[in-house]
């Protein structure tokens, strides 16, 4: 990849590697989200998983970094679109692929329960890394 983009990039160009961390709601939702990704579907994240874990920090870049911001994304869901959005990661689905069970459901009512009304919107930050390269100086 990173061979690749130096021959593609222009001079002076910048790569910029993004990606997300864990997201945050309120303390009593986010143990029973953390407890889901880590204890529930924790087996069947992918090995790489752990570069995204370290918010890209694993992976050494051959070219001079440039300091970046520290921010994060937000957006205002309800508890319906927590749960589609829970429902589409790959380890969701490996789990289910594996035992034939959605992962959500042992958590279901403990995330409801911290989240209390169903059509209420909360703000959900993610924190976002990034990781910054001059690719040709």
């Amino acid at each position: 990849f990173f061979a690749e983009a130096a021959r593609v990039a222009r001079p002076g160009a910048v790569l910029a590697a993004w990606c997300y961390g864990n997201c945050q709601v309120t303390p009593d939702f986010d143990r029973a989200y953390l407890r889901f990704y880590s204890e529930i579907v924790g087996p069947y994240w992918p090995p790489e998983r752990v570069h995204v874990e370290a918010g890209y920090a694993s992976i050494p870049m051959p070219f001079p970094s440039l300091p970046s911001p520290g921010f994060a994304m937000e957006s205002a869901w309800n508890l319906p679109a927590m749960f589609a959005y829970l429902g589409t990661w790959s380890a969701a689905q490996y789990y289910r692929k594996a035992t034939g069970k959605d992962a959500l459901d042992s958590v279901r009512g403990e995330m409801a329960a911290a989240w209390g009304d169903p059509g209420r919107l909360r703000t959900v930050t993610w924190p976002l890394s990034l990781k910054l390269g001059r690719i040709k100086p």
